[in-house]
């Protein structure tokens, strides 16, 4: 029996030395030396024990190389680890539709991508609208930047706010309604019907009492479900929506602390306001809005016009034309363009417009001097898309006597080596609102409804389970491997 079984064994040595290919490549004549029984059993041992873990790799397929699974394993878990990349701030304005992707490298954030999409909301409305906001966010932003980044999202309106709230220390328990009671104060519309997010900044004293200093952010709520089934129909669930002027603060607040400031004040021009937003000791003190911005100098330019070659129908596009390559020309310009209209008839049309502008400017900018004990902003910036116009920042500077900045929200990041930085350079100012949504990726406001803000959460959930089960296949493969 003895026998049978080691002739056995060696039969099995003989077959597994045959799959691995192991060949002598000289046959020596060998001494043969005797050997004991104890030794003949170890022999016979390991070679059954060989023979065994192969036959368990096979009934368990595990693979047999474990180095290359392993592997294979760990991109997996990179995959889930990473599987949201970067934070994509997207701006959707009264004329186009802008967006940036900030990733976070160490410690600075590299913006990887941005985009800039016009079209003609003026003319559109309702489901028309809507159907157009889809048709262009699809356009631009596909789907593998959808689902690798974080989305932040920016709402405006008239019913939309942010206010600087500074109100006594009081229980956590009652934080929130002392800070919504002092915020709905000159609201033009009712608190009941909006959400309402709020953020601490820190902590102040006035006369020796101790005070919360907060920033409060306020949007009806039937314009934040609005703009949420408008994303909700590209399965874009945002992880988190502010309001627009929020998004502007964010970025100014961000480049002052860069620069160094004290303080200063921000206006951002919009298409269709403009936004005044002071900051002093690193916080913000009053915000502004104005109803005036970009597309009210473009209707100030359409209708008819009387020219030395007859009267001039200006309609939308070539009033937007006008404006964009023309700008702000002088009042003694007398060039005669296209059609016979001279750079003093556009002058004429759109100054009343600017001149309101800067009456609105310069009221804001002497209540803040008066209302506030900081005095004069030390710099004053300028923002958005209505800045790129020729002579606009000349004349702006003439009419308010101060030295005039604009602002580049690119200082704050590095800049990927895809992009081209001179193109950059010249979109940076209309990006600010875009930058500020995705710039702040720690815990800032958020304006998702309660049932929406929700649905990030479970995703993660999701995320976190998935990683699980794969740390679960690895471990079990890794104790197979080691253990059979």
């Amino acid at each position: 029996m003895y026998d049978d079984d080691k002739e056995l064994a060696t039969d099995r040595l003989l077959e597994v030395l045959r799959r691995d290919k192991v060949e002598p490549e000289v046959e020596e004549e060998e001494i043969s030396v005797p050997l004991s029984e104890e030794e003949e059993d170890a022999i016979l041992s390991s070679n059954f024990e060989d023979k065994n873990r192969i036959e368990k790799k096979k009934k368990y397929n595990i693979s047999e190389n474990f180095v290359n699974y392993s592997t294979f394993l760990k991109q997996r878990l990179k995959k889930f680890a990473t599987a949201k990349s970067g934070f994509i701030g997207l701006d959707i304005g009264s004329n186009n539709i802008k967006y940036v992707i900030l990733n976070k490298s160490k410690k600075e954030m590299v913006l990887e991508d941005y985009g800039i999409y016009t079209y003609r909301r003026g003319e559109l409305a309702g489901e028309k609208l809507q159907e157009e906001i889809i048709n262009v966010l699809n356009l631009i932003l596909d789907i593998d930047k959808r689902k690798s980044n974080y989305i932040i999202s920016s709402v405006y309106g008239q019913n939309v706010a942010i206010k600087n709230v500074i109100l006594p220390k009081v229980a956590k328990k009652e934080l929130r309604d002392a800070i919504i009671w002092n915020a709905k104060k000159d609201l033009p519309f009712p608190v009941e019907d909006s959400l309402v997010d709020y953020k601490i900044l820190g902590e102040i004293s006035e006369k020796g009492v101790p005070k919360y200093n907060s920033i409060v952010a306020i949007a009806g709520e039937e314009l934040i479900r609005s703009h949420l089934d408008i994303l909700r129909s590209l399965e874009m669930i945002p992880f988190r929506v502010v309001v627009e002027p929020f998004a502007i603060y964010n970025t100014f607040s961000s480049f002052v602390r860069k620069r160094g400031l004290k303080d200063g004040v921000i206006i951002d021009i919009g298409a269709s306001a403009t936004y005044m937003i002071f900051i002093a000791d690193s916080h913000l003190q009053f915000v502004r809005e104005i109803a005036i911005g970009g597309e009210d100098i473009t209707q100030g330019l359409i209708g008819s016009i009387p020219t030395n070659e007859g009267t001039l129908e200006i309609d939308r596009d070539y009033a937007e034309k006008l404006k964009c390559e023309i700008g702000i020309p002088e009042s003694d310009d007398f060039t005669l363009l296209k059609g016979g209209i001279s750079g003093s008839q556009i002058d004429s049309l759109i100054r009343p417009i600017l001149e309101k502008l800067i009456i609105q400017i310069q009221r804001t900018l002497d209540y803040y001097r008066g209302k506030f004990q900081f005095g004069e902003p030390e710099k004053i910036y300028i923002s958005g898309g209505t800045v790129k116009l020729k002579r606009f920042t000349e004349f702006l500077s003439e009419s308010l006597g101060k030295e005039i900045n604009v602002l580049n929200p690119m200082e704050l990041v590095k800049i990927g080596d895809n992009l081209n930085k001179k193109d950059l350079e010249e979109a940076a100012p209309v990006l600010t609102v875009a930058f500020g949504t995705a710039i702040d990726t720690k815990e800032g406001l958020n304006l998702l409804p309660p049932d929406i803000k929700i649905l990030p959460l479970i995703a993660l959930q999701k995320r976190i389970f998935r990683l699980a089960l794969i740390f679960v296949i690895f471990a079990l493969t890794f104790f197979f491997n080691n253990c059979v």
